[in-house]
């Protein structure tokens, strides 16, 4: 996948700092506008090796989290800096000093809560023997595009169709009916990635029978945590399941956990 911000490279030092101010008028046009502007200078203002190592993930070549690691947010909970970020230098000779939060939201609002890296696909993979996949609440689609670049075929849903600036920067969701999506695929097993709170009653009430959920992200804010999940009849399956085997935009490694609903 070619970089998509290629075009823009010649105008560094005007997209890169300070953001642009944002409009005055109430006028919405504007305001999307300005909230492109300042999305595209956040992103450029990342590391360069960052944004190539997050651009190779999508032709199939994901990275250990250890070269990621260098350039991702030190961070103990929700960009709280737990350490300075080790990089502080410049692109093209123009100083760049983003913040800790600025990165890690960044990240998120670019690529998703999870930042899927060669750990992950090596676990749905060759752990798992995964060939196919569905994802609810497939946000930004950047971990669904790795996945798909990386040989498992993806199908995905979004939560509430809503949606937000961020939903579908990499791919569209194949379904914006959810429950059209579980019941036309009640034998897969389902990705949810760092789920909201809001959609947990709708993720039970669309899980067939049996049927096993892959989630990971912050177990004690995200929808259907451990008690959650065994108040409802849920199994765990330890053997399946992956210690710190996936990336997240606050710059650490979270489990992928596997989960089979009550038959």
């Amino acid at each position: 996948m070619t970089n998509i911000f290629t075009p823009f490279q010649g105008l560094l030092p005007f997209l890169s700092r300070p953001e642009p101010d944002k409009p005055i008028s109430g006028d919405l046009l504007d305001l999307e506008n300005w909230g492109t502007n300042v999305a595209i200078h956040r992103r450029i203002d990342m590391h360069p090796d960052l944004i190539q190592i997050l651009d190779d993930a999508l032709k199939g070549t994901p990275q250990p989290f250890s070269k990621m690691k260098p350039f991702m947010p030190g961070t103990n909970h929700y960009g709280a800096p737990d350490h300075p970020s080790p990089w502080n230098g410049t692109i093209n000779g123009y100083k760049i000093c983003i913040t800790e939060e600025i990165l890690w939201l960044t990240l998120r609002d670019w690529y998703g809560w999870s930042v899927p890296c060669l750990e992950t696909v090596r676990a749905l993979k060759e752990h798992l023997g995964l060939t196919n996949l569905i994802e609810f609440g497939q946000g930004t689609g950047y971990f669904a595009s790795v996945l798909e670049a990386s040989g498992i075929s993806m199908i995905t849903s979004e939560c509430f169709n809503q949606g937000y600036d961020g939903i579908g920067i990499w791919r569209k969701p194949d379904f914006n009916d959810s429950k059209q999506m579980f019941s036309q695929h009640p034998d897969q097993s389902v990705l949810l990635s760092w789920p909201d709170p809001r959609a947990e009653k709708l993720i039970l009430d669309l899980l067939s029978p049996g049927q096993e959920i892959i989630i990971t992200g912050d177990r004690d804010c995200c929808a259907l945590p451990s008690k959650t999940l065994q108040k409802n009849g849920f199994t765990h399956i330890p053997e399946k399941s992956t210690k710190r085997s996936i990336a997240s935009a606050i710059g650490e490694l979270f489990d992928l956990e596997v989960w089979k609903a009550p038959e």
